[in-house]
């Protein structure tokens, strides 16, 4: 069985979202010390060992820093390695007494939003990871009420065999239809349901995270299923990611 450490909602950088406004994301639901925030939102999990609560970027160095991985060295700081697919590809220092497990990072930016990715190699199980997106601004822009998303995706992937580290990008195109569903619910607690997105992942790739060969191509596509959207915050939750042979919603 194979685990995804980024998610399609956390590691897609979309073209298309940019502008006015704040609170792109919904209010957090935190529980075990989740360090999630209204714009700033991580996959973490304790209980799973998704660990990451803090990731920032060092522009003048081209450098991230990654906080709470174990083993990935003191200086916390992930080196440029390579860039597959648009997405940038960061590995953790290593020394002889420090650093002792390798780990491997995913990384994007705009002006508007970062998303990152990071996992470590070789241990008995998957290991401990984690993915974050922040997001500064958001808006829609002008049209009718159905919007197109298009943006990269990239993943980092450990199995529980101890088979290797593997870099997963792809292609994402996302479909938003803001007028259906109709609003639902009187006002005073039930749900409301308004608006979906639909979408897929196609042309992913996956190498080896230590050398870079391509281990497969042409992967299946992943589907994401419709999913709440809520327009007041421009966010969305629920949903399924399935992995398919067609090359269709």
């Amino acid at each position: 069985m194979n685990r995804f450490v980024s998610g399609l909602a956390v590691l897609c950088l979309l073209g298309a979202c940019s502008g006015d406004g704040t609170n792109p994301f919904q209010e957090p639901v935190v529980e075990d010390d989740n360090p999630s925030t209204a714009n700033s939102k991580f996959l973490f999990n304790i209980e799973d060992k998704l660990t990451m609560n803090d990731v920032s970027y060092d522009a003048d160095d081209n450098v991230i820093l990654i906080n709470n991985l174990p083993f990935d060295g003191p200086s916390q700081r992930y080196l440029s390695d390579r860039t597959q697919g648009g997405v940038g590809l960061y590995k953790s220092i290593q020394t002889a007494t420090t650093g002792q497990i390798q780990h491997f990072a995913v990384f994007m930016q705009n002006e508007d939003m970062q998303v990152a990715a990071a996992a470590g190699v070789n241990w008995i199980d998957y290991g401990y990871a984690g993915a974050n997106v922040k997001r500064n601004t958001y808006r829609l822009p002008g049209g009718v009420g159905e919007y197109v998303y298009l943006g990269s995706y990239g993943g980092v992937r450990n199995r529980g065999d101890r088979s290797g580290t593997h870099i997963v990008t792809g292609d994402v195109r996302l479909l938003l239809d803001i007028f259906d569903f109709d609003e639902n619910g009187d006002g005073e607690g039930d749900e409301i349901l308004e608006g979906a997105i639909a979408g897929t992942i196609r042309n992913r790739i996956r190498t080896d995270a230590e050398t870079g060969a391509v281990i497969t191509r042409n992967l299946p596509t992943v589907s994401l299923t419709v999913v709440q959207y809520d327009p007041t915050t421009l966010s969305f939750d629920g949903g399924i990611a399935v992995t398919n042979g067609s090359d269709g919603i």
